[in-house]
């Protein structure tokens, strides 16, 4: 039987102010941009970067705060061994600042190298020409 997709909500999340902050500084050594704006009265933080859509997805903080959450586990994913006995953001905050400093760069350094990739593919596709390793 295929397992079930965890879908994490604010409602069954719990997360504390400190959290939050050490989130938003993962999230930035992940290349996650994170801007606070304010809606009809209502603070909300504007998320974009690598894993999001074209258009920067802007939510009150509280949801902001888990999507974020959940951006920041699914990046973490190949390197963490995260579990369905214990919470994510349990693990996450667990996480030292060095592990998660090594995590961010191996993490950007694979961004750069995919981006480094699609140009090429772009030049050669503008150029009309393919690869000799794809002939």
């Amino acid at each position: 039987m295929p397992a079930l997709p965890i879908k994490l909500s604010p409602a069954n999340v719990r997360i504390t102010a400190e959290m939050v902050e050490r989130m938003v500084k993962i999230g930035h050594a992940l290349q996650i941009e994170i801007a606070q704006e304010h809606m009809e009265g209502t603070p909300q933080w504007r998320l974009a970067g690598p894993g999001f859509p074209s258009e920067p997805v802007t939510l009150p903080i509280r949801e902001a705060s888990v999507r974020l959450l959940s951006e920041i586990c699914g990046i973490m994913t190949p390197w963490v061994a995260f579990s369905s006995a214990e919470p994510c953001e349990v693990t996450l905050m667990r996480i030292s600042d060095e592990r998660v400093a090594r995590h961010a760069a191996t993490y950007r350094t694979k961004l750069a190298a995919a981006k480094k990739a699609q140009d090429r593919a772009n030049k050669f596709k503008q150029l009309d020409l393919i690869p000799k390793s794809q002939a």
